[in-house]
This record gives structure tokens, C-alpha cells and sequence, in this order.
């Protein structure tokens, strides 16, 4: 009886590491942006717009990354304590990370600081800025 007892007490302790463990792993997903709690979009009142003039290969997180096309047009949408945050015009632009977001452009200056994702109203920052290449159009076009 004494053996069965403590043959249960060895397995139960075995298993406690592996479960926290396997816990543990759940809670973060490699590759994976981190997104910072809700993202209010502000009105700036600009409806400034540019246009991309190469292709640029931008990162989304570790092991994914995106080419935002030559053509591609982008509407300022508003504002985030991050940047200013701009829509595709003539595209849908989408960012992969677990999942497939859909994603508006966030800049400071010249330089992409990460992504607003407009369903999830959260933001993505990338792990240092990237300058983009780009030229700023007429609203009105």
C-alpha cells in the first residue's frame, strides 16, 4: 500500500512541473507582435496622403515580414499617442503574425513605428523604426 502511495506521489509531482510549463508556453506565442492594450484613433483633421515610390520589405515580428508595395497609396486616418496612422487607399494591407490582421500604417515622421490593427483597435510596434520611401500626393487625388 505504502508503494502505490508513493508511486501516486511521484507521478503527481512530475506532473505539476510539465503542466506549468505547458502553461507557460500557451501564454506567449513566438513570432507574435505584442499589441498594446486598446488604441484610441484621434481625429487629427489632416487628410494628408503620400505614395509608396519602391518596394519596402518591413518587418511584423520576428519571423514574418511584409512588403508594402510601389503604388500603394496611404490616407492619414487619425492619430495614436504613437504616430499618425494611415489607411491603404487603393489596397488592403494585412500583417501575419499567430493571425492575419488587417493593418493601417503608423509613422512618426518618416519612419514606421509599427501598426494599427482598425478591428482589434490595438497597437503593434515594430522593434525599431523603419524609414519608408515615400511621396506626398494632393488630398485631392
Amino acid at each position: 500500500m505504502k508503494l502505490v502511495q508513493r508511486a501516486g506521489s511521484f507521478r503527481l509531482a512530475l506532473l505539476v512541473p510539465v503542466v506549468v510549463m505547458l502553461i507557460q508556453g500557451c501564454a506567449s506565442v513566438p513570432g507574435q507582435p505584442t499589441t498594446q492594450p486598446r488604441a484610441t484613433l484621434a481625429e487629427t483633421g489632416s487628410n494628408a496622403r503620400f505614395e509608396i515610390t519602391q518596394d519596402q520589405k518591413v518587418s511584423v515580428s520576428t519571423f514574418y515580414s511584409r512588403v508594402i508595395a510601389h503604388g500603394t497609396r496611404w490616407e492619414c486616418r487619425g492619430a495614436i499617442p504613437a504616430g499618425d496612422v494611415y489607411r491603404p487607399i487603393n489596397t488592403v494591407f494585412t500583417v501575419e503574425s499567430s493571425n492575419v490582421h488587417e493593418a493601417y500604417l503608423v509613422l512618426k515622421g518618416q519612419d514606421l513605428v509599427g501598426y494599427y490593427l482598425p478591428v482589434e483597435q490595438t497597437f503593434a510596434a515594430v522593434d525599431k523604426p523603419i524609414p519608408l520611401v515615400f511621396t506626398v500626393v494632393s488630398s485631392q487625388q
